[in-house]
């Protein structure tokens, strides 16, 4: 009989959120976080990390045509879950637009290897999926994309969130068929009070609970 794999949960630090999982995100998950700007992509995603580094598991954010490391560390830098002892060590800001630019999305998934490779990385942050996806010539470009980043996902044992705008009229679905998971981040004005929602589109492997 066929001895079937058992996932490993990664609690995420974000107390709702994991209560909403079932227990944190499954280790090696490549879950898709997207939302409008301004939604809170950047700081869901940051926390995330600065937990994993809180608990001795390193972290690495990875961006493609995002705003600067350090401008964005500024802003986030009053929010208690930032620790700067852990800026560069625990969590590591690596950009990969030039290589992106240079080599196209073969390159870049070379580069995010590579940068797995150095450590023993417990998540991987990528925030530009949308850069990705329009450096992409087709669909089938953009799959194969996601495809390798599952590969290397299973073969360093690491759990990674792709952050993606979805301020586009008509973006590409093909990665939502792909991903393990969709987080949905929504910021509305309703009744002249602000409010910020999620929804767990998507979760395989476990029953999450639906709503907003």
């Amino acid at each position: 009989m066929t001895k079937l794999k058992q996932l490993n949960r990664m609690p995420t630090g974000i107390a709702g959120l994991d209560r909403l999982l079932g227990g944190g995100l499954f280790e090696t998950g490549v879950y898709i976080v997207q939302g409008r700007a301004g939604a809170g992509k950047t700081i869901f995603a940051n926390q995330i990390c600065f937990h994993q580094a809180a608990n001795q598991r390193q972290a690495v954010y990875y961006t493609l045509l995002t705003e600067a490391h350090d401008r964005m560390l500024a802003f986030l830098q009053r929010l208690a879950f930032i620790d700067p002892n852990q800026v560069s060590r625990g969590v590591k800001y690596v950009s990969g637009f030039k290589v992106l630019e240079a080599e196209g999305l073969p390159g870049l998934v070379r580069n995010i290897r590579d940068t797995l490779a150095h450590d023993r990385t417990a998540l991987i942050v990528v925030d530009g999926l949308v850069t990705a996806e329009e450096a992409a010539h087709s669909n089938i470009d953009l799959k194969k994309f996601l495809h390798e980043l599952q590969s290397i996902a299973a073969m360093f044992n690491c759990t990674m969130l792709l952050l993606t705008n979805t301020d586009k009229e008509q973006p590409l679905h093909a990665e939502h068929t792909m991903v393990d998971g969709i987080f949905e981040l929504r910021h509305e004005n309703v009744h002249l009070k602000s409010t910020r929602t999620l929804e767990v589109a998507k979760f395989r492997g476990a029953g999450q609970l639906g709503g907003t």
